[in-house]
């Protein structure tokens, strides 16, 4: 255990580690490794100084201490489903309110929250990973409808899976869309 402590009478502090109920390192006034100047200076009573006492501290407590450092296995990296088409453009989202209700091109319900979206020409089912090129976000939706009507536009998806990719405010934003495989690793594949 290191302690610090203010020994009475001496006039001096007593800063080390305690063996066996007995300091293994004093300094004070009188202690003769201690430079004149600094021993003035530090080692009074009202002028010694903090730093110096955690630094001893430091030296002392942490001596014994190592950093290993041990090289981890790269990370596994699952392969996802196959990108069978890429499309650069802007995305919108739409809602039940905007949309005018819950009817879809696909006889779906519309759901604010849902991971879906309305695309102009891909088929009705279609898994498609959308990226927020601004912030880098991704959700895997479904084309359930028929949009956006706007020029420019390249998918609209609801205010859910907007706000997933952080751009309910913006309204908004540049994406990639990729068209993601059919096959058995898409059944059940949620964002």
């Amino acid at each position: 255990m290191i302690r610090a402590r203010w020994i009475s009478g001496s006039g001096e502090w007593g800063v080390g580690r305690e063996r066996g109920g007995a300091f293994g390192l004093e300094l004070g006034p009188k202690t003769p490794q201690f430079p004149g100047v600094l021993r003035n200076t530090f080692m009074n009573r009202s002028g010694f100084l903090l730093h110096s006492v955690f630094a001893l501290f430091g030296a002392l407590l942490f001596s014994n201490c190592a950093t290993t450092v041990t090289s981890s296995p790269p990370p596994v990296v699952a392969s996802g489903p196959k990108v069978v088409a890429v499309e650069r453009g802007e995305a919108s989202w739409y809602s039940v309110k905007t949309n005018g209700g819950t009817q879809t091109a696909s006889g779906k319900r519309l759901q604010d929250d849902e991971p879906t979206a309305a695309h102009k020409t891909l088929p009705l089912g279609t898994k498609v990973r959308v990226t927020n090129l601004d912030n880098g976000l991704q959700e895997v939706v479904t084309i359930t409808d028929r949009g956006p009507y706007i020029r420019g536009r390249t998918i609209d998806l609801t205010i859910g899976a907007a706000g997933r990719l952080d751009f309910v405010r913006r309204g908004v934003v540049p994406v990639k869309v990729e068209v993601l495989a059919e096959d058995e690793e898409l059944t059940g594949l949620e964002s």
